[in-house]
């Protein structure tokens, strides 16, 4: 049986890396797991708790992780701006913040990197927001992207249904294999669920020049045979783990060592915790949702503040309707998996409701102007 050993964390200052580097220094700083942050609010879910978010930022270090990635989930413009400036601010020094550019125009990219440069992120998950039919625009798409920063950036692997013109796996892999040659593209991420064969196939094309993430850690120990497999993220990747018992960040170290059976007794110890997830949310990620609320929950379980989501976000209504509500059952369903995985979480769903910030300031249940997506 490996042990499992309670990671110390690496401090990371705000670094100023020339776009002809970034390469080389992602293959240093992207070293683990990267989780990513939602938003928690006031009791009345018109403002951002700031404390609450803090906490969180404050959670991540204490699990281990590389970065942070702030989703702007249910937010206004000026609201997005503030959380990730309430993030990166708690981060500075400690861990690197991510963010994302997907913007319908080229100018609203820009604003989006200038935003992020301003405020400190070390890089930006990348993925266009409309795809074009012909490659040639959307090869230049992603170099308009790059050539506007010095920041890294990540290439999101989604086998989107608009990307299906382009190969049969939904990946525009003649495309991609030429974005990976930017100088400032550092990673691509291989989200949930992708084919195996798919995975295969994106790793052996571009895996010599970008660090590939991949989320299916059931897919990791064979494709780190023949492929660097050092990270993953940005997902809810509290799910697997704990900060006393970090199986996750360890899981992807041991491989990025090259120590796949030693990797693979840790993924047993966390299996129970990665099939539930997967189970959760693979089905709802191909209708172009997640679990949301549930999501939120799990953070909680294992030190974050928790707290509900809106409901009546702008531009949140297609997920909000097929988003599964967090009901006993599928609390008591998570609670019960932890434990089965050796990890106790945090009890009181009164203290999740709030937030762990608030209920410290004597915020309760009652308070609430609504319960969204629980029962």
């Amino acid at each position: 049986m490996t042990t499992i050993s309670r990671p110390t964390g690496t401090a990371f200052q705000t670094e100023s890396v020339r776009r002809s580097e970034r390469k080389e220094w992602a293959r240093e700083r992207f070293r683990g797991l990267e989780n990513l942050l939602m938003p928690s609010f006031t009791p009345d879910f018109k403002d951002l708790d700031e404390e609450g978010i803090r906490l969180d930022v404050r959670n991540s270090i204490a699990h281990g992780f590389f970065s942070v990635t702030a989703t702007g989930l249910g937010l206004s413009d000026d609201e997005r701006r503030r959380f990730m400036s309430i993030v990166a601010d708690e981060a500075r020094g400690k861990i690197l913040v991510g963010g994302g550019v997907g913007g319908t125009t080229l100018a609203e990219n820009i604003e989006a990197i200038r935003f992020a440069e301003s405020i400190g992120c070390s890089h930006l998950l990348v993925s266009p927001r409309v795809i074009p039919a012909d490659g040639d625009e959307l090869y230049d798409w992603f170099r308009q992207i790059s050539e506007a920063t010095d920041l890294g950036l990540v290439l999101y692997i989604n086998q989107a249904a608009g990307y299906l013109q382009y190969h049969p796996s939904r990946v525009a892999m003649d495309v991609f294999d030429r974005v990976a040659d930017l100088p400032n593209f550092v990673a691509a991420k291989l989200t949930m669920p992708i084919n195996p064969v798919t995975a295969y196939q994106c790793c052996e094309a571009l895996g010599d020049r970008l660090l590939m993430g991949v989320v299916n850690l059931d897919l990791a120990p064979m494709l780190a045979r023949d492929f660097r497999v050092q990270w993953s993220g940005a997902w809810i990747v509290e799910s697997i783990q704990s900060p006393e018992r970090p199986y996750g960040t360890e899981f992807i170290r041991l491989l990025g060592e090259g120590r796949i059976c030693e990797a693979n007794e840790v993924y047993w110890q966390m299996e129970p915790l990665y099939r539930a997830v997967y189970d959760l949310q693979a089905p709802l990620l191909r209708k172009g949702a997640h679990p949301w609320a549930q999501m939120k929950y799990m953070q909680w379980c294992v030190g974050g503040n928790g707290g509900l989501i809106r409901d009546n976000a702008p531009g949140f209504e297609s997920q909000a309707r097929i988003m599964p509500v967090l009901d006993a059952e599928s609390r008591r369903q998570i609670r019960e998996t932890y434990c089965a995985a050796g990890i106790e979480p945090r009890e009181g769903d009164e203290e999740f409701l709030v937030g762990r910030a608030a209920h410290d300031r004597g915020v309760r249940p009652s308070d609430l102007a609504r319960q969204p997506f629980y029962a």
